[in-house]
């Protein structure tokens, strides 16, 4: 829900006095503040007024304090997706299996697991979770293993999971979110078809994420049982995300696909398998619905690809990652009238091999909307002139190397954000300069992930007279007060600039940060400076 400035500022007063009013509070139990400074918000207003603090959790916790009322409408917010906002609280998982019955905990220790003894829950925390993320799941029990004396074990990560898992679907009746996925440390995903309630749980289901590589017959047949299931209970999925690889793919293909066709507004869908050609005749069902598309890893005529395409009226955002065209150029006998506009304002080829004719029809189709493009591979130059033709291009990012073809053109556009990325070490100093005139004066937010000198950089901030905000790569500490020297002197000659994003280009050193002494120069002149940088290619 988003707030009106004027609201936004009474909420924020609101919280302030009652966070001071909760200070005067030791236990909950005797919370009983007056009428007069309590207003009497019924549970829904007060549960609306909370969401604006979902992401602050210093906040909700503050709620919480204030009286029994706004700690039942605080408590489950902090709670729906745990792992996601105490990912580092040790406690978690021993919370968890405090909500454990005594029979399930004995279970644990008789399989050789320490659990600490620890009191009873305040309150029924399964219940609240609206995620679950296996990944995060499985990285709180493998610290929590760490801090009880516990052998950090796959088995034991196993045996918990799976009876976290258990308690979680048994006592959660509305999970929004599901992501199960295997990554190369042998846990397997947990058996749903031993989890009461499974199906119950999951009908209302907006976002579900399966990863990872299956090979083991049991554990294919967890992801069977979840898939089907899932594809069978599930209706209102938005987000869906599909990348695995795994042994009876058949099996598992067919309820994924039918996970696609039976949603009734799937929004977003990312699909990363070798087999990407069914998912994308599938596409026709939710042609209507889809805003966003990620397409990965398809080996087979690019323009194959388009064609599925042209029924999503209302698509917005277009990613293909790690693609191969193995046909080249040889692609025939297509019906250019087929491919009208589309609504893309965002395109990322990444990892692409793609050639020029896709390019080209691709580029064709979106090129009267198109505000935004991320290219990995820039051809030749008549690359660089199909994107010339897309007169809202306002954010460009190319991925480029010494012998990549010159830029002059890109002046013309009315680009606000370029980012230049080189994955290599080489330096591209002569190339820099000898395309310097191709830097629009309209660009403002600018980042080089390329390295470059700081005389090099001296002579882009001259050529860019309105940033508002840069993105670098340092080379050596020894360099680093160079760099910062040429943006303290561009600051001082410009009055919009707010921000220095800066990360390091040599290994073993990318979060070592400014020196304190630099550091406190550097922030004199400049408002913001992160150790970190924009790279949409991440």
């Amino acid at each position: 829900m988003a707030f009106p400035p004027s609201l936004t500022q009474f909420i924020k007063s609101f919280y302030n006095f009652f966070d001071k009013q909760s200070q005067n509070f030791d236990h909950l139990e005797d919370i009983t503040a007056p009428n007069n400074i309590h207003p009497q918000l019924d549970d829904k207003c007060l549960k609306e007024v909370f969401k604006y603090f979902k992401n602050d959790t210093k906040a909700l916790y503050s709620c919480v304090s204030v009286s029994r009322k706004w700690c039942e409408q605080a408590i489950p917010l902090l709670w729906e997706d745990p792992f996601c906002i105490f990912y580092k609280n040790d406690t978690l998982v021993q919370t968890y299996l405090s909500c454990l019955s005594e029979e399930r905990r004995t279970y644990l220790i008789e399989n050789g697991l320490f659990i600490p003894e620890s009191s009873n829950p305040k309150f029924n925390y399964p219940s609240h979770i609206r995620k679950l993320d296996y990944r995060r799941l499985n990285l709180a029990i493998s610290r929590w293993l760490t801090n009880n004396n516990n052998k950090i074990d796959p088995k034991f990560i196993c045996l918990i999971s799976q009876e976290l898992t258990s308690l979680i679907i048994n006592q959660s009746k509305e999970l929004h979110c599901l992501r199960v996925s295997k990554g190369p440390d042998n846990i397997d995903v947990p058996n749903f078809s031993i989890c009461t309630g499974f199906e119950e749980s999951i009908s209302g289901l907006r976002t579900f994420q399966l990863s990872g590589i299956f090979r083991e017959k049991s554990e294919i047949n967890h992801i069977d049982y979840l898939t089907s299931t899932i594809s069978m209970k599930c209706r209102n999925i938005e987000h869906l995300q599909i990348n695995i690889s795994c042994s009876y793919e058949s099996k598992i293909q067919k309820n994924l696909l039918n996970i696609v066709g039976s949603q009734k507004q799937l929004r977003k869908f990312e699909c990363y398998v070798k087999n990407a050609a069914h998912f994308l005749l599938k596409l026709s069902c939710q042609a209507e619905n889809l805003v966003e598309l990620s397409l990965g890893g398809i080996e087979y005529n690019s323009i194959t690809i388009l064609y599925p395409l042209i029924s999503c009226i209302n698509l917005e955002k277009l990613k293909i990652f790690n693609y191969y065209d193995y046909t080249a150029y040889h692609s025939t006998g297509i019906e250019s009238n087929r491919f009208h506009n589309l609504c893309i304002s965002e395109l990322y080829l990444i990892g692409a091999s793609v050639n020029e004719l896709f390019f080209e029809y691709l580029m064709r189709m979106v090129r009267s909307s198109l505000k935004k493009l991320v290219l990995d591979q820039v051809g030749d130059e008549k690359f660089l002139s199909i994107i010339l033709k897309c007169p809202y291009l306002t954010h460009l990012a190319l991925s480029i190397r010494p012998d990549s073809p010159n830029l002059p053109q890109l002046v013309n556009l009315n680009l606000e954000h370029l980012i230049l990325n080189d994955s290599t070490p080489d330096r591209l100093d002569n190339y820099i300069l000898n395309n310097i005139e191709s830097f629009p004066d309209t660009l403002r937010h600018l980042d080089l992930l390329i390295c470059i000198s700081p005389n090099v950089l001296q002579y882009i901030l001259a050529k860019c007279k309105f940033l508002e905000t840069l993105g670098i790569y340092l080379q050596l500490p020894r360099d680093d007060s160079k760099y910062i020297k040429a943006v303290v002197r561009y600051v001082q000659s410009s009055g919009s600039f707010s921000t220095l994003r800066y990360i390091r280009n040599c290994s073993g050193q990318k979060l070592t940060p400014l020196s304190k002494d630099l550091c406190g120069y550097a922030k004199m002149y400049i408002e913001n400076i992160v150790n970190e940088t924009y790279n949409p290619w991440e």
